[in-house]
């Protein structure tokens, strides 16, 4: 009788073998899972976006990164490292083409497991409308107002003439669902002036302009 490794039925013993062969694997090694998956990434244009998970499982892992479904290799655009069970790609200089989705595949001997997060870019603020040039009488109310949009907001400021208007308790200011106004509740003749509106964020600023009358009774 021929012995196991030399018998006809050759393919089944084979077979056999690797079946005991994955299930000793499933047994000893851990299927990998994600500790922390990729989280979203809002960046501004020009930096560099860090997508980070961790791991859990047993290594050693194989990692592989896509963006909307083309696989990445390393370049100066993007940096692959890995350190104890975090896992990272960094995209450089970050751009229009970067935004989408990008997902992360690790595997060992036993599965796989897969994560995906967006990226995008923060936007500068820009005026969907600007403040107006207005007139008004001496102790009639006067208002400015523009809307923004963008990314949020971080700081809005007003000037009149060269000077910011700090803290005043004749001039109210509001910035309420990316919409600015400065209001006058009784005008001056001291308020006659040319008035800035200036929004910011994280990627720019900008500006948009407009005078005051003030007129005698």
């Amino acid at each position: 009788m021929c012995p196991p490794c030399c018998s006809s039925d050759g393919l089944s013993v084979t077979l056999f073998y690797s079946l005991v062969h994955d299930r000793l694997l499933s047994l000893i090694s851990e299927p990998p899972s994600f500790i922390r998956e990729l989280a979203r990434a809002d960046v501004v244009k020009g930096s560099t976006a860090m997508l980070e998970c961790q791991v859990a499982g047993t290594g050693p892992f194989e990692i592989t990164w896509h963006k909307d479904g083309k696989e990445l290799k390393p370049s100066a655009k993007h940096a692959f490292s890995q350190l104890n069970d975090t896992v990272c790609l960094e995209v450089h200089k970050c751009d229009a083409v970067d935004i989408g989705e990008y997902q992360c595949t690790v595997a060992n001997e036993v599965e796989s497991c897969t994560c995906k997060t967006t990226l995008s870019l923060k936007e500068p603020p820009t005026f969907i409308k600007t403040i107006e040039n207005t007139a008004t009488v001496l102790g009639k109310m006067a208002e400015f107002q523009c809307i923004v949009k963008g990314s949020p907001i971080t700081s809005v400021q007003w000037k009149k003439d060269e000077n910011w208007i700090l803290e005043d308790p004749k001039i109210q200011r509001t910035f309420e669902s990316n919409v600015a106004t400065l209001r006058i509740p009784a005008c001056e003749a001291i308020h006659s002036g040319k008035y800035t509106c200036q929004v910011v964020n994280e990627a720019g600023q900008d500006k948009c302009f407009a005078a005051l009358t003030v007129q005698g009774n």
